[in-house]
């Protein structure tokens, strides 16, 4: 029977961890996701158990059998409560917001209040399992054989049943059975401990004499003389013991903070990391139960755990700095799929933690030992517990609210091993010492002094968040290595970097060619903002819901990053107010240096910001807003996650006005085609009128409403939208034919299944597994299979012509024809017609609806086509019928290429008149050069070589190349190559063709093609190399070709160029 209190501290142990989990996420549900609350929530939970250990050793125990009994009994409480949590919890959901306004204000009140509460609903049930681990030290105190162990064994295999609870409870119950019947697992475990604390109890009521249960009281000659009676000495074991306490919890979240860099913050994670904080605590108590009893000085082998903790800790700080450079060896090596990503996150996780926590976890049973000797390690085991619990309590209050904004994460844990070096030194010098003790542990400082000094690096934070966990197939297409990567981070300048208490923020300079500057906002590794291919995103989710409610007065955006999302609204003169909802106070400090792209957003009169989680701000709210913006980060983030769920649409579909307006971001890729569909099913379920647009490549926005989202044609945008729309090459009608599709269509696409539920977290636990996935072209493709043409005609029935032309410009032709059905009958229609019509091809019909429509627009067209097809006299025929006041440089140009085709000279010299040399902004200019010439040379005209004709052309391609160099005029390029193709066959006579393909050859496609390798090279950090191709580049250039940026590169390349160090990028301080 001796084997059945294990197994009970085993289940204990796995429920108790289970327990944690759970109630900590439908806390943090109430109490929002910010660091403060979960410091709260975690101080708490240990508070209780701290109580009930407390408790025990008040009251000490004098039967065995009363032990075993009463943990029976606690256990079956702790089950009980467990069931009864969920209408407690709703209990206190309806009473938080009123407690919150009366301390609304006061941040020191409501981490007050928040700790208060958690405390009221989490006592009652930690206070009990706090008790169980004494209680259970005192079942096996009949066999004496076994005494000096059992604190160990208890402990350790109450530890092992935690971190086996953790671990499945994160990766396999949550993901697969949902919140409620985990709940049930939990208490299932519970009720099997009380089950076998009964049989047991029962087992020796029958079959033992009374005077067996009686557990051995302390006497003189139990207890060791050498630690036995020292109350001085007891004291300060118990103040250490504190300080231990307050350094393991500490610990443990500080580790997170840090791993969140390498692993990413998605629950997975969070499970690996407490799951192996738990199992190496566990693994310690198990290493030094057996040999516990033949210590002869407790104190000095605590003293000395102690110090060796300190030194792995000290350790640890080393291994990590290099964590990115071996995390993509890894996935070099063995692939990037998620189960793999989960095995290179555990070992790594585990480097880090396992050994220090092994030494704390063999300290716990030493320190006991040192207590309580061998007649009374039940109250000693209580007394142990209640002050670690303690400690760990106040340790997760300091780490969660102040420690790593004050120190860093890496000077706090440098803090944190100097306390706990501390608190094993100050041990030695009591009587639970000697001398010989006292000596190795002031060496001991002394090394861990000089052990600090050289193995603590300076952290590069450009390496350290870089985001291999995210970007590994990236890095390793691109790259081919971890030097590679730091040769690349070489490249990127650090302008920021906070590490906040609720994440790490960092604003990077990312190498661009163009000459705006490219920012993005990092945060725990994850790039979640930008001025680059970020900025359409960010500026059309602050457009799309005020297009359709032009009139709103009121706005909520969840989600500061940039800034550019909250800017965008503010340029609707009709917000008179906007709340923005930021949960990092780090964000908010790095937003500055997007001011001059989010038109300094904070600093508008009309902004509040409100440093909360978004989903906290609404639950403890009453107003409603008008539009409602949310801009989270991805669902596959444990915090982000809960904005993704039907309880969070509810809760903002709560706070809409009648006619109130949502936008809710979701991407294209990091999610399965079905967890997609899950998501929309989900957004479906809330709002009655839906609409998606997809707002950039991998991006998607859905909109909802209590009333239908229909597009106006009402009065002209406010200049303020119009040039805020034109940052990302866009305007009104261009931003509505982003339609994908209405509520009908997605319903039908999305089909029946389940929805994503606070319960289930289905895209909590499915979208990591798609976090390295190529998911995006599939998800496209699944997207072109959602009915439309519903949907498409209500959301096009007052402006369909404007949609039409807005959809054929993006060429999406069979939704520009589908609406051209219901423009009314006009020139306006049939050179709507005409232009689907050559879009697909059909000429014949084209011309026949262009010639019936009669327009400018529609004549120019009818000349494109015949000047293309040889029909000179058809073509000037269309142009003739043009007023003169719609006769655009366009129009001029085609005139002057009809002109050169029917032979006509002297009219394609009057027509060449009209076109004046500019920076080529459109393909055709940069050919009317070249036209020009011909007519000159076929004039026999003579001109100064310096202001010839060809050196126009030459000049023209040399701009146009230089605007390539920097990543601007790509369509111009496409443009020129489009209509260089399109001239009609013998246009140009041998001559001229050859001057023309060698001209375009010599001083632009040829040298661009071997720039943009040496570009390439620059980028993925082989400086050498691509100063050597750069320099090639440079020689081909014709004389005369005017400046390149390419010198611009060299001279980078040649300062960054060095000797490879895979972790050489600069470190910039922190601001």
């Amino acid at each position: 029977m001796i084997r059945i209190p294990l197994l009970c501290a085993l289940f204990s142990g796995g429920a108790g961890l289970l327990y944690q989990v759970i109630w900590n996420r439908e806390l943090l549900l109430l109490f929002g996701s910010t660091s403060a609350a979960a410091a709260a929530v975690v101080a708490a939970f240990m508070a209780g158990m701290s109580l009930g250990a407390w408790g025990v050793a008040r009251f000490p125990i004098v039967h065995r059998q009363w032990a075993i009994g009463l943990y029976a009994v606690l256990e079956l409480g702790v089950a009980g409560y467990a069931l009864l949590f969920p209408s407690l919890l709703s209990t206190l959901q309806a009473l938080y917001p009123g407690f919150w306004h009366a301390a609304f204000g006061q941040p020191a009140l409501l981490n007050l209040l928040r700790l208060g509460l958690g405390l009221a609903i989490l006592v009652p049930p930690t206070l009990m399992m706090g008790a169980t681990l004494p209680l259970l030290v005192a079942a096996l105190r009949g066999a004496q054989r076994l005494a000096a162990k059992s604190v160990g064994w208890i402990y350790g295999l109450n530890a092992a049943g935690g971190a086996l609870g953790a671990a499945l409870t994160g990766l396999l119950l949550l993901p697969v059975w949902g919140l409620t019947y985990t709940r049930f697992v939990g208490v299932g475990l519970s009720t099997v401990a009380a089950a076998l604390g009964l049989l047991l109890a029962r087992h020796k009521r029958a079959g033992t004499h009374p005077q067996a249960f009686l557990v051995p009281a302390e006497t003189p000659d139990t207890v060791p003389p050498r630690w036995g009676h020292h109350p001085g000495s007891r004291r300060v074991l118990v103040v250490a013991l504190v300080g231990t306490g307050f350094a393991s919890m500490a610990y443990e979240v500080l580790w997170t903070r840090m791993l969140v860099l390498i692993t990413g913050s998605s629950t997975y994670a969070f499970s690996l990391m407490l799951a192996l904080y738990v199992a190496g605590l566990a693994i310690g108590s198990l290493w030094v139960a057996a040999k516990v009893a033949r210590l002869r000085a407790p104190g000095d082998v605590f003293a000395h755990l102690q110090i060796g903790a300190a030194a792995l800790v000290i350790a640890g700080l080393w291994l990590f700095s290099r964590y990115p450079d071996w995390q993509l060896s890894f996935y070099h090596t063995w692939g990037t799929t998620f189960g793999v990503g989960l095995g290179v996150d555990a070992l790594l996780a585990a480097l880090l933690i396992v050994p220090p926590t092994i030494l704390l976890g063999a300290a716990f049973p030493v320190a006991t030992e040192a207590l309580g000797g061998s007649g009374s390690r039940a109250s000693a085991t209580s007394t142990a517990l209640a002050t670690m619990a303690f400690g760990n309590a106040a340790g997760a209050v300091a780490a969660g609210s102040g420690l790593v904004p004050w120190l860093g994460m890496e000077g706090g844990l440098v803090a944190l091993a100097g306390l706990t070096w501390l608190c094993g030194f100050i041990v030695s010098l009591t009587r639970f010492g000697s001398t010989g003790g006292r000596r190795i542990g002031a060496a001991a400082g002394i090394v861990l002094v000089g052990l600090g000094s050289v193995l603590v690096p300076r952290w590069d934070p450009l390496l350290l968040t870089s985001g291999v966990y995210e970007r590994a197939p990236v890095y390793l297409n691109l790259l081919g290595g971890s030097v590679q990567l730091g040769n690349l981070l070489k490249t990127y300048q650090l302008l920021d970097y906070q590490e906040g208490n609720q994440a790490s923020v960092s604003v990077i300079r990312i190498p661009t060619l163009q000459a705006r500057p490219h920012l993005a906002l990092s945060i725990d590794g994850k790039v979640d903002a930008s001025t680059g291919k970020d900025m359409s995103t960010q500026i059309m989710s602050g457009h799309i819901g005020m297009l359709l409610r032009p009139e709103a007065r009121t706005a909520l955006v969840v989600g500061l990053a940039s800034g550019v999302t909250l800017g965008s609204v503010e340029q609707w003169p009709s917000i008179k107010h906007v709340v923005i909802a930021e949960i990092s106070p780090s964000v908010v400090h790095a937003e500055r240096w997007f001011g001059p792209f989010n038109h300094d957003a904070l600093q508008d009169p009309r902004a509040r910001l409100v440093i909360d989680d978004g989903r906290h701000y609404l639950t403890v709210i009453h107003r409603q807003f008008q539009l409602v913006v949310s801009e989270p980060s991805n669902p596959w983030e444990s915090g982000p996650a809960r904005l993704f769920t039907r309880e969070f649409f509810q809760q903002v579909q709560q706070h809409l006005t009648p006619d109130g307006v949502y936008v809710q971001w979701v991407p294209l890729y990091g999610l399965s085609t079905e967890l997609l569909k899950t998501e929309v099913r989900t957004f479906l379920s809330v709002f009655p009128h839906v609409a998606m647009l997809r707002v950039s490549q991998g991006d998607l926005v859905l909109v909802g409403g209590h009333r239908a989202l229909l597009p106006q044609d009402h009065s002209p945008l406010p200049p303020t939208v119009t040039a805020e729309l034109e940052r990302v090459d866009s305007d009104r009608w261009r931003l509505l034919a982003r339609f994908v599709a209405g509520g009908e269509g997605l319903r039908q696409w999305a089909g029946t299944g389940p929805l994503n539920t606070d319960d289930n977290g289905l895209l909590e636990f499915g979208a990591p597994r798609y976090l390295l996935a190529p998911t995006l072209q599939a998800n496209v493709e699944s997207l072109g299979q959602i009915p439309w043409q519903a949907d498409l005609a209500r959301w096009g029935a007052h402006a369909p012509l404007l949609l039409a032309r807005a959809f054929l410009r993006r060429g999406e032709v069979e939704r520009a024809a589908f609406l051209a059905q219901r423009v009314p009958p006009g020139p306006a229609l049939w050179a709507l017609n005409g232009d689907i019509a050559a879009h697909r091809g059909n000429w014949v019909t084209a011309a026949d609806w262009w010639r019936r429509a009669g327009t400018a627009s529609a004549q120019l067209s009818l000349a494109e086509l015949a000047f293309s097809d040889g029909q000179a006299p058809r073509a000037a025929a269309a142009l003739a019928d043009v007023k003169l006041e719609a006769r655009t440089p366009y129009f001029h140009y085609l005139s002057m290429l009809i002109a050169l085709q029917r032979g006509d000279i002297d009219k394609a010299s009057a027509e060449a008149s009209q076109l004046v040399d500019v920076k080529p902004d459109t393909g055709w200019q940069v050919l009317a050069a070249y036209f020009k010439d011909v007519i000159k040379r076929r004039l026999g005209q003579v001109v100064p070589e310096a202001a010839t004709a060809a050196s126009t052309f030459d000049r023209q391609l040399d701009q146009l190349r230089q605007h390539l160099e920097r990543e601007q005029s790509e369509p111009v390029l496409d443009e020129l190559l489009r209509r260089r193709r399109d001239l009609p066959p013998g246009f140009l006579d041998a001559g001229n063709e050859k001057f023309l393909e060698q001209a375009m050859s010599t001083r632009l496609l040829g040298p661009l093609e071997i720039y943009n390798r040496g570009v390439s090279l620059f980028f993925m950090g082989r400086f050498e190399q691509a100063e050597h191709v750069l320099q090639d580049y440079l020689r081909v250039l014709p004389v005369g070709s005017g400046p390149s940026y390419a010198r611009v590169l060299i001279e980078r390349a040649r300062l960054l160029r060095g000797p490879v160090n895979k972790v050489s990028a600069p470190t910039a301080s922190k601001r």
